[in-house]
């Protein structure tokens, strides 16, 4: 029986694949002649299935391979001597013929996983991609973290396979540790600044310093931020921070299943804290702008190959093309700072 591992690497036959297949064949076949195989000899499409790469063979491909060796069989068992070589050239170009069909199909496919963060320089940068690489996107959206049944966590460790994961630094690394991702393959794309926003047509507060900020959030009737990472930070670190942590407890409350911005839209709060990239789409807000540097906080947006990937080359040009500075101008545009500078005009 084949190897089933490591024979088609990057998904171009090699002849050590050829020659092993060649030699289960020929065993396959000396064992049905000692048994009085002859004429009627057929291996059948299960068996060659399974001694192929599952990765490469589908049941169709198989099919082919199935009656081609029948063929081949068929016109050359009498002539075992004289044929040989006729033989092996039949065999080799119904095994190439046959897998380069299957190659075809899927390798300009990249499977890709994301969380939302990244989602609008994705969506952006997406039909670039596919246009300057002549490679399909097929992606899969899900959390990045959490125990949903469509979290990215939940769906790798139920086997399910991408080729590229882009989601937030801090969860890659978990993935990395876990031995999902190929730690050398992380690359950072951007990284989003925590803003505020109020509502539309509402007077716009100063949030340009520290101290501007802290008199702002004093004088606001009512403010929320996200149930996050970010979060988190903003309810527990940075309002102690700026010493006014007591005074805006009663006023200021963690949104566990809503947008932020939607919450403010709707004329729920007065203002909210979240990720620029996250409140720029949402209509009715306006966004006041992001955090003085002193208490910034910023989330990174990451990209890895998976260690599961059917087509890594794939997956290295996607990743390429993301952090490069081509892309800057439009990961820019959907409020996400570039960590690759742009191209110079």
């Amino acid at each position: 029986m084949l190897p089933h591992e490591g024979m088609l690497p990057d998904g171009l036959l090699s002849f050590r694949f050829l020659s092993s297949f060649l030699s289960w064949f020929y065993r396959e076949r000396g064992g049905h002649r000692a048994n009085g195989g002859g004429e009627g000899l057929r291996i059948g499409a299960a068996s060659v299935q399974r001694a192929m790469p599952r990765c490469w063979l589908t049941s169709s491909v198989a099919s082919r391979l199935d009656a081609c060796l029948g063929w081949v069989i068929r016109s050359t068992w009498s002539r075992a001597v004289i044929c040989r070589k006729l033989r092996v050239h039949a065999l080799l170009f119904c095994v190439a013929a046959a897998l380069l069909s299957s190659v075809t199909a899927s390798a300009d496919e990249v499977k890709v996983m994301i969380s939302g963060g990244f989602a609008s320089a994705y969506r952006a940068l997406g039909p670039q991609f596919e246009e300057a690489a002549g490679d399909t996107l097929v992606t899969v959206w899900g959390p990045a973290v959490g125990t949903a049944a469509n979290a990215i966590p939940v769906r790798l460790a139920r086997g399910e396979w991408a080729d590229v994961l882009i989601v937030v630094g801090y969860a890659l690394d978990d993935q990395i540790n876990a031995g999902k991702v190929v730690s050398e393959s992380k690359v950072d794309f951007a990284r989003s600044a925590i803003g505020i926003a109020a509502r539309e047509g509402a007077p716009k507060p100063d949030i340009g310093s520290v101290d501007a900020l802290r008199r702002t959030l004093l004088a606001a009737k009512s403010i929320v931020y996200p149930d996050d990472a970010n979060g988190v930070y903003i309810g527990s670190e940075l309002f102690r921070r700026l010493g006014i942590e007591g005074r805006v407890e009663s006023k200021s409350r963690m949104i566990p299943a809503e947008r932020v911005a939607s919450v403010i839209a709707n004329g729920e709060a007065e203002l909210g804290f979240q990720q620029i990239v996250e409140l720029l789409p949402v209509d009715g807000v306006t966004v006041v702008g992001s955090l003085p540097a002193e208490v910034q906080r910023y989330t990174v947006f990451s990209g890895g190959i998976a260690t599961n990937a059917k087509n890594p080359a794939g997956a290295a040009v996607l990743i390429r093309f993301l952090s490069s500075p081509d892309a800057a101008p439009a990961i820019e545009g959907t409020g996400l700072e570039p960590l690759t500078p742009k191209t110079a005009n």
